[in-house]
């Protein structure tokens, strides 16, 4: 059922019932990730890294942890965050450069300026190059 409130977009119902997963089991793993990614879609970024350290304290950092880190760091404007994100991620997750281009930020600044994810720099943020168009 969370799941469904989730997937609905129905967020404010979707925080109400998370929450009160985490409150009847704090390491409830499924809920704090969940809490972090909608406090993320709501640009409620302080709560969402909240949610993630206390998500971290029992997952290591796992591929939606950082993921979401990304997204936050990437959004608070901290470039330097971000690169260290990136070059973890690409550290532990080779084989999944294309989870970045789905990163909703790079997603969203591709749409507004018709960029691709084109390539990873020495320091791994994300370098972003012109669409070919036909």
């Amino acid at each position: 059922m969370l799941i469904w409130l989730y997937k609905e977009e129905n967020k404010i119902k979707a925080k109400y019932y998370f929450a009160k997963a985490v409150k009847s089991n704090p390491l409830s793993q499924k809920a704090l990730i969940e809490l972090a990614d909608l406090n993320i879609a709501n640009k409620n970024y302080d709560e969402a890294s909240q949610y993630l350290d206390r998500y971290k304290q029992i997952v290591a950092e796992d591929k939606r942890f950082l993921l979401a880190s990304l997204k936050i760091a990437q959004f608070k404007g901290d470039k330097q965050g971000a690169n260290k994100i990136t070059k973890v991620f690409l550290e532990k997750y080779p084989e999944e450069k294309s989870s970045l281009e789905s990163n909703k930020y790079v997603s969203e600044q591709r749409d507004k300026t018709k960029l691709e994810v084109s390539s990873v720099d020495s320091v791994g943020y994300i370098q972003l190059g012109k669409l070919n168009t036909i």
